[in-house]
């Protein structure tokens, strides 16, 4: 017999698990026959929309769940760095950059982001770049990132209801709901959820927010009730266990983030889908107005009330449960439960748009271009929908072994994946010198010092022996290869970059 609470969640997650499923049969049935119509909507989401879903896009459980928890057990350093990044580098960046992909991507029917990188390096890399880049360094780290988002979603809800819905459970409810509505609109139907889950997101997350502080009397009362903790001490001092380096925290400021304007892959093709360039303007608005507040305001909140309502550390079997306990406490059971449809819409959206993306790079980059696999219409649909519901089996596999906070494999697999494939693709946006065995060579061994790295040199954190950001010696690897092979190579034509860059 399960108890009103868990009740109470498994309602509210099946009526706005509904929602979802609906707005994913509007966009199927607005979706025509072909894997651009289901990979990039054809190319013709507006403004609004284009609008939410960037917010959206962004605004994963990383930012619900990650920042308040790895400020708890990591430091307030880690709030400082993401703040600073948000504000200061990704959401320039962001307004910079899209522009020129979306330009790129009209111009020469992009559907992926290998077709970018392939186009620019030339005929005779197309298949070796697909095969790295698709599989290697899109694929492999945003089954992780789906994983993130299964994880932090089972591990909330089964700290909510106390083990009465096992992690397990749930990680596999919510792939079957996000499976349910990713298959049936693609990214249309991934597009017109992301404005529910958006509006979902803001409107719970602020409002937390604004609760807590009002609980604490304001935000200074709240940090100083924070401080006066032993936790305190540790989070807002960080003792030597704790503490970062500076040259970690400048790395990864600096080097990571560059992955973060357009070019995490599944962001990067939303680019594409944009209509016209209002859409990509407004997504830079969104960009611009939510991003910096999630990523400098909420962190802060969240994690100094965690600190100041549990000084010390409780037994939890998932790290992400502390956010559960802090809900449960200060809200209830009942209103506890409607705070986590914040979470269920921060993590479906990015999971989604990662499943599409996948399903893309299988499908596009590794049956037709590598292994030249022609269908028609109708087996292209089944197709497509088909390797969602592959990459998304692979996520959950990876979710349902917790044993790594969300934000830890963050930072050591996905952001340093992103950053070795993000290098070479800046040097070639802003370098017409750049080559296609330039890009090639510096993708290669950036990709390969990342595994010596990680795997075998220096398996233990941070994975170098100088105290930098996990990825910061394989992207300047990237970076640095990919300018003195373009150097030592002949340079392309200038009739194709006129025609690549559309003068």
């Amino acid at each position: 017999m399960v108890s009103f609470l868990t009740t109470v969640i498994l309602t509210l997650v099946v009526i706005y698990s509904l929602a979802n499923i609906l707005l994913g049969l509007l966009g199927w049935k607005r979706t025509g026959k072909g894997k651009g119509e289901y990979y990039i909507a054809g190319g013709k989401l507006g403004a609004f929309v284009t609008f939410w879903v960037f917010v959206s896009t962004y605004l994963s459980t990383y930012a619900f769940v990650g920042h308040g928890v790895t400020y708890y057990f990591w430091g307030c350093q880690w709030a400082l760095i993401d703040t600073i990044s948000y504000a200061a580098v990704i959401t320039p960046l962001t307004i910079f950059l899209a522009l020129r992909l979306y330009k790129l991507g009209k111009m020469h029917n992009y559907i992926t982001p290998t077709d970018l990188i392939a186009h620019r390096s030339g005929e005779k890399l197309d298949i070796p770049l697909r095969i790295l880049v698709g599989f290697g360094l899109i694929f492999f780290p945003s089954v992780f990132y789906v994983s993130m988002q299964l994880q932090a979603m089972g591990g909330m809800l089964a700290g909510l209801t106390g083990g009465e819905l096992s992690y397990e459970f749930l990680v596999l409810l919510f792939a079957a709901i996000i499976a349910i509505y990713t298959v049936l609109g693609g990214l249309r139907g991934v597009a017109y959820t992301d404005i529910l889950q958006g509006l979902t997101f803001t409107a719970l997350i602020f409002g937390l927010v604004i609760v807590l502080i009002v609980k604490w009397g304001g935000l200074a009362e709240l940090i100083q009730a924070a401080v006066n903790t032993p936790k305190g001490q540790e989070v807002f001092q960080p003792a030597p266990s704790l503490a970062l380096p500076p040259q970690y925290m400048y790395s990864y400021i600096i080097l990571a983030n560059i992955t973060w304007t357009c070019l995490a892959p599944h962001i990067l093709v939303r680019t594409y889908s944009a209509r016209d360039t209002k859409a990509v303007l407004s997504m830079g608005l969104g960009s611009g107005i939510f991003i910096p507040i999630t990523y400098a305001l909420v962190p802060i909140v969240i994690g100094a009330a965690l600190v100041a309502t549990f000084p010390q550390p409780p037994d939890l079997s998932a790290p992400e449960e502390l956010l559960s306990l802090l809900f449960i406490k200060f809200f209830g059971p009942v209103l506890a439960a409607v705070l986590m449809l914040g979470l269920i819409a921060a993590g479906n959206t990015t999971a989604a748009a990662l499943l599409v993306l996948n399903a893309s790079v299988l499908h596009i980059d590794i049956f037709e271009k590598v292994f030249k696999v022609q269908w028609d219409h109708r087996k292209v649909d089944i197709t497509s929908r088909l390797l969602v519901l592959i990459v998304l089996g692979i996520a959950v596999s990876a979710a349902l072994k917790p044993d790594i906070p969300i934000v830890g494999i963050a930072v050591k697999y996905i952001w340093s994946g992103y950053a070795v494939l993000s290098i070479p693709i800046v040097i070639m946006l802003i370098w017409r010198r750049a080559t296609g065995w330039g890009i090639f060579a510096g993708i290669l061994t950036g990709f390969i010092v990342l595994l010596l790295n990680l795997f075998v040199l220096f398996p233990d954190w941070p994975y170098n022996p100088w105290g930098l950001w996990e990825g910061a010696i394989p992207t300047l690897v990237s970076g640095i290869v990919t300018v003195v092979v373009s150097l030592l190579t002949p340079p392309p034509s200038e009739e194709f970059l006129r025609k690549f860059y559309g003068e």
